[in-house]
Order: structure tokens, then sequence, then C-alpha cells
């Protein structure tokens, strides 16, 4: 049965590829929000999980605006999966256009200190085209991803990434290759938002709940003096902004388990400012706060 469900998956999946091309980008964004809402009313699980994660981490906010936010973070999503698709078609001066950066000179400035940089992400905006549009800039980009489990997919997830500007790590290949990347003095990009059981992690605060995350960038932070610059990028009505932040002060000196702890924190809280100021942006569908304990 999984076979036949994700051989229609992948069926659907050839078919917008091939039908984005002969189609206006602005359409290609229209079918995606269309999509997104369709997930949104045919996937009841996923739309109630939602909505409840809204609510408990804005209790003031009216049911209404919770139900709104929830269903624009589905459309958002079907944008980004059309997006993804049409990559092509946002490359070169077409992708300046597309996508305005803020905060070019903090990412060059730390980059010529030639120690090779962390880039905070997370599953925010449209990520996919966040990371390729940096990569696009000059710079050399890689970034730690999950596989797919259906093998043609993840090849052609892979193959889309490559020619977006930023080359994937795979969640499971050898840890030595993440350090490699930074020997050779270039950009890693790691999305610190979702749980993850097999991963070594500690407890941190987000939204006032406890949630489990992973240790893994404190970890790194903690052996190499590498900067870590939080970025994120947003929706407008056309194109997106992306913005670069200064580095994270890192908490260094304390025990192993002060500093991952601290450091995991920091990094949390940043996410968490960017969700907080826009809402729609972000997965909520996402059960983040598994194994927290509340």
């Amino acid at each position: 049965m999984k076979k036949i469900v994700w051989l229609l998956i992948r069926s659907f999946v050839v078919f917008i590829y091939f039908a984005v091309k002969v189609i206006p980008l602005k359409t290609a964004l229209a079918l995606g929000g269309f999509l997104g809402d369709a997930v949104f009313f045919l996937l009841p699980g996923q739309r109630e999980k939602s909505i409840e994660n809204l609510r408990r981490a804005f209790k003031d906010k009216p049911g209404s605006e919770v139900y709104g936010i929830a269903r624009m973070a589905f459309e958002n999503l079907g944008r980004n999966f059309f997006e993804l698709l049409c990559f092509r078609r946002t490359g070169g001066r077409k992708r300046e256009s597309y996508v305005e950066v803020h905060g070019r000179e903090i990412l060059e400035e730390n980059f010529r200190k030639g120690r090779g940089l962390i880039i905070l992400m997370s599953h925010f905006g449209n990520w996919e085209l966040q990371a390729g549009t940096i990569g696009k800039m000059g710079y050399p980009v890689s970034a730690i991803a999950r596989r797919v489990i259906d093998p043609v997919l993840n090849g052609m997830l892979v193959s889309f990434r490559r020619k977006s500007g930023f080359r994937t790590i795979l969640r499971g290949e050898s840890p030595k290759e993440v350090l490699r990347v930074l020997k050779r003095r270039e950009i890693l990009v790691i999305l610190l938002d979702q749980f993850s059981a097999r991963l070594p992690g500690v407890h941190v605060d987000f939204f006032g709940r406890k949630c489990y995350a992973s240790s893994g960038l404190a970890s790194i932070v903690r052996k190499l003096e590498v900067p870590v610059l939080p970025s994120y990028i947003v929706r407008k009505k056309y194109g997106h902004e992306l913005w670069i932040k200064k580095p994270v002060s890192i908490k260094k000196g304390g025990g192993r388990d002060d500093d991952l702890f601290e450091n995991t924190q920091k990094f949390t809280k940043e996410i968490e400012g960017w969700v907080r100021e826009y809402p729609s942006q972000w997965v909520w569908m996402h059960d983040r706060w598994r194994g927290g304990g509340n």
C-alpha cells in the first residue's frame, strides 16, 4: 500500500513539474496556494493539530485569527512546493528582484574572516529558496536535511537544491562531512526547529512550553570558532524578503551541559522571535513540543 501511495505522490510531483513550465510564475503561486488550502480542508488531523498548537502558543488571539493563521500556513507550504519546481524561473538576475536580501554586508563580513560560518534557519517562509539564494550570491553553501523516504523523490529534491544554489548533506551521512564544510571555510546551513528523538539534545523553552531540541549546533560551536548567523525569509505579496542577522553571542567557559543548554536556548529564542512576528510563515502542523514533557 505504501508503495502505491509513494508512486501516486511521485507521479503528481512529476506532473506538476512539467505543468509549471508552461504557466506564468504568478499563476503557479496561485495554484500552490489553492493546493495548500485544499490540503488544509482534506486533512482534518493536520488542520486541528495546527490550530491547537497555535492556540497554545498565542493564548490571547481569538479563535478566528488562529484559524486564519493556520490556513495561511498551509497555503504558504503549497506555494513553497510550486516555487521549488520553478527554481529555474527565479535564477540569476530574476532571483535578485524576486528575493530582496537584507544584511548582505553582515554575511560578507563574517565570511571574509575565513573560518567558515553557520547559518541558523528554520522551516519558515520558503527555507529552500532561502538557502538557494545565499548560494546564488556566490557563497559555497551546504545544508543538512532529512532524507525523503521515496528514493526517486529524494533524488529529485537533492537535484532541485543543487540547481537552486546549494548542496545537500543528508542526515545520517558521516558527521565528518559537516566538519569538512567548515574546515573548507564554507557555509553550513542548519535548521533547528523540529523534533527528532534520534539526535542528542536538550529541553528548552519555546513559546513558554518545553520542547526537545537538537544540541548538535551548540556542540559544533563549542568545538570550533565559527560564527552563527540567524537568518529567515518572509513571503511578500509577490516575492520574498530575506534577512541575515548579526552573529549570536555564544556562551563558552561553563560546563559542557550548561553551554549546550544555554546556546541551544539562544538559538531557539531567535526562531521564536521570527515565528511570533510572522506566525503564518511557520509549520504549525509539526508536533514541535513532542518529547518536551508538557
